[in-house]
């Protein structure tokens, strides 16, 4: 009989151990994944104000700059006011609209107002840096979307193959493809069968 006491004593006390022991490990992974929420709040999907977030946006040395566009200036110019009250004028990068003065200008900049006000005008830029004139130079995402892409998707920009090379890695491509659908289904500016390029219109009309 004493030994059987023995034993059960043994196999409570053993027990007691694992029981004990489990109860740590649950503690450590409830530790553990506190302090991962902390340092990431919204993996891959949102910031912490709620806007959309690209994960692209700190890749290859681009920054995200989160601001409100105060003036479309045309289908690739805006001005923007960023969350600090510091103003700034944005060129869209990668793509290359009609001037205001050329033919379908003024349909390009509309265009891009209206993506812009359907998104409260509220953007993410995301961008390297700013060219010799003082504009920053980046991509404008609202809600989601790539503005720059989509004035090039609709027949609203040609895509600037000059700077082809400073886009983030896949955009390319993507832009590229875009204004070959355009220019095959006529949409926008490539209803004309011979559009003249910004950068031909500039030559031809320059600035005083």
């Amino acid at each position: 009989m004493k030994n059987n006491g023995s034993f059960k004593n043994a196999g409570s006390s053993r027990a007691k151990m694992w029981r004990n022991i489990l109860l740590i490990l649950g503690a450590v992974a409830l530790i553990a994944s506190y302090f991962a929420d902390i340092r990431d709040p919204h993996p891959g999907t949102e910031t912490q104000d709620n806007r959309p977030y690209v994960e692209q946006a700190h890749k290859d040395g681009f920054q995200t700059l989160h601001a409100r566009v105060t003036r479309v200036a045309d289908g690739d110019t805006v001005y923007i006011k960023d969350d600090e009250g510091k103003e700034a004028r944005v060129r869209l990068l990668g793509i290359d609209a009609p001037e205001s003065k050329q033919a379908y200008g003024v349909q390009s900049a509309e265009h891009l107002k209206r993506n812009l006000r359907d998104a409260g005008y509220h953007v993410q830029v995301i961008y390297r840096g700013r060219d010799q004139y003082g504009r920053i130079i980046g991509k404008l995402v609202a809600d989601g979307k790539d503005l720059n892409l989509d004035q090039v998707r609709t027949g609203n920009a040609w895509v600037y193959r000059n700077y082809l090379r400073d886009l983030q890695p896949g955009d390319k491509n993507l832009y590229l493809n875009a204004e070959e659908n355009a220019r095959a289904k006529r949409i926008g500016l490539w209803a004309d069968p011979n559009p003249q390029n910004p950068r031909d219109w500039r030559r031809d009309h320059p600035r005083n």
